[in-house]
């Protein structure tokens, strides 16, 4: 009978301790994700500054892109999060070409995006702790 018991107790141990190896692994797979998200939204407030403090003709629409950016959830990952970059160079391209796009008009979109990203992200987050 001891011996059952003491099989028992170890069985548990080692269950135990896969399980907590499963969680902490769980655990850096978030923490890399969220640290990778947060760069990469970093580095979009950044290239929006700046934009902002470069074209100050633009000043106005750029700041407000700017605090949507700023304020935005920089934790969480979307499907969205692909399309910014290649929008922010054609921002950056439009804000240098001044025969070229309607600046207004991508920062419009690009706004658009960051919205879109935003409300993703907060479904995406519903029902957790």
């Amino acid at each position: 009978m001891w011996f059952f018991i003491i099989l028992l107790a170890v069985a548990l141990v080692i269950a135990t301790i896969y399980a907590l190896r499963i969680a902490f692994r769980r655990a850096d797979d978030i923490s890399e994700t969220h640290k990778q998200a947060t760069a990469f939204m970093n580095e979009c407030e950044s290239r929006i500054l700046v934009m902002k403090m470069s074209y100050k003709e633009y000043d106005q629409p750029l700041n407000s892109l700017y605090e949507l950016v700023k304020y935005s959830d920089k934790s969480g990952t979307s499907e969205l999060d692909w399309k910014i970059d290649p929008l922010l160079t054609r921002l950056e391209l439009a804000l240098a070409d001044t025969d070229g796009e309607d600046v207004t008009t991508v920062i419009d979109e690009v706004k658009l995006l960051f919205e879109r990203r935003k409300t993703e992200i907060r479904e995406s987050k519903r029902g957790q702790f």
